[in-house]
């Protein structure tokens, strides 16, 4: 889990975006703890992210997660 949030904050923008779907996948399966840490790093990814992917596919995981629960 540490490794995956590490790569929520790589400087390549195709790496964060896959976190964000790897995110969107695996949320389900983790602990509270790491689902909290999960959406803070897809909230700082939809709000301090400059380009647009990045931002869309956080803001896409979290939807999709906020419909899961």
């Amino acid at each position: 889990m540490t490794f995956m949030l590490k790569l929520a904050r790589d400087p390549v923008p195709n790496i964060k975006f896959n976190v964000s779907k790897a995110i969107e996948h695996l949320y389900p399966l983790m602990n509270y703890q790491n689902q909290q840490k999960c959406l803070e790093a897809l909230r700082e990814m939809e709000n301090d992210e400059r380009d647009f992917d990045v931002r869309y596919y956080a803001e896409k995981t979290l939807k999709v997660i906020a419909g899961n629960k």
